[in-house]
């Protein structure tokens, strides 16, 4: 199988940066002997779900290439997953501020980020390709 399409590279450079923060520590709580993490390997449900199903919608994304504008509506599907993801851990750590838990951000929280960016880059070729096919429309 050929990669024809740069952003075909950037969906699985996504999928593969949200599934590494699948298992990476989020947020530190805690300082000394009872310092413990939140990621979403552990028991937060909701953040492992908007996870998994932020891969899958990239996956699914990646082989929809026929499709292009399924392809487009799926990347922007998962562009906003993504961004949901990152609201999820700031919601978690402001709640854990709040309550007066003393709270580190883990370094590991600038992979979706990351992800966002590389979805954005995907999406513009993808509007870079339906704008090369209606040009190829038009001149015949």
């Amino acid at each position: 199988m050929v990669i024809q399409r740069i952003q075909t590279l950037y969906l699985l450079i996504a999928a593969i940066i949200m599934g590494i923060f699948t298992f990476m520590p989020t947020l530190n709580i805690g300082v000394g002997a009872e310092a413990t993490t939140l990621s979403a390997s552990k028991p937060e449900y909701t953040l492992l779900t908007l996870i998994c199903l932020s891969v899958l919608v990239l996956i699914i994304t990646i082989f929809r290439f026929k499709d292009l504008k399924a392809q487009m509506r799926l990347c922007k599907i998962s562009m906003l997953l993504t961004v949901t993801v990152m609201a999820v851990v700031c919601a978690h750590y402001v709640n854990l501020t709040n309550g007066g838990a003393s709270c580190a951000v883990s370094y590991w929280n600038a992979l979706p980020p990351v992800a966002l960016i590389m979805e954005m880059l995907a999406h513009k070729g993808m509007s870079h390709d339906k704008k090369l096919l209606s040009d190829s429309m038009r001149i015949r």
